[in-house]
């Protein structure tokens, strides 16, 4: 089968998400799927790109058998909220423009935060035709409400909305733990 991860985070980084967006290629590849990472250029958790990496656009990398796409994003020295949602959307953007180029494969594995993927994903998938296995590993709307990073307001119904969109549109929604389960079971997400 065909695999096309797509994810902000990749190895070299060791931290974070990375890891698991790392495994899972490697793994998917070892029982002989043919798997591409699309991601962006190292930064966490120092948020800061190597030098070499701060002027390029794109690269194409291979790290332990995996095609590595690397894409441009912006990356804030300090990562407030509205910076961050910048860099998110930054890599949404450069990313998607990347996978239009890519050849389409048998299922695309997407891996949120950036929650703004979903809805790239689905978008994507009127040009190349595929499911999309939506992997959740944080709840961003829940998380920057807790936070106190955002506040009830237009933009946290506009959140929701976009995370309802994305779990609706998804062929699969996964999650990392029981709670985040039943967050979505909260939510209208049915188990599969």
């Amino acid at each position: 089968m065909n695999i096309t991860v797509w994810g902000i985070n990749y190895a070299p980084e060791l931290t974070g998400i990375a890891p698991y967006n790392t495994a899972l290629c490697e793994f998917l590849r070892q029982r002989g799927h043919t798997v591409r990472m699309v991601t962006s250029f190292a930064y966490y958790p120092a948020w800061q790109k190597a030098a070499a990496d701060g002027g390029q656009l794109y690269r194409d990398d291979v790290v332990e058998g995996v095609p590595v796409h690397r894409c441009w994003h912006y990356v804030p020295a300090r990562p407030g909220t509205l910076r961050r949602i910048l860099h998110e959307g930054s890599f949404v953007a450069s990313s998607l423009l990347r996978l239009l180029r890519l050849p389409r494969p048998d299922v695309f594995v997407v891996v949120s935060p950036p929650l703004l993927l979903g809805a790239a994903a689905w978008l994507l998938t009127r040009v190349k035709p595929a499911p999309v296995v939506f992997h959740v590993q944080d709840l961003q709307p829940d998380a920057a409400l807790g936070l106190g990073m955002l506040k009830p307001g237009w933009f946290m119904r506009l959140l929701y909305a976009l995370e309802a969109f994305a779990y609706a549109r998804a062929a699969r929604v996964s999650v990392i733990s029981g709670g985040m389960l039943r967050a979505l079971a909260t939510k209208g997400v049915p188990a599969a």
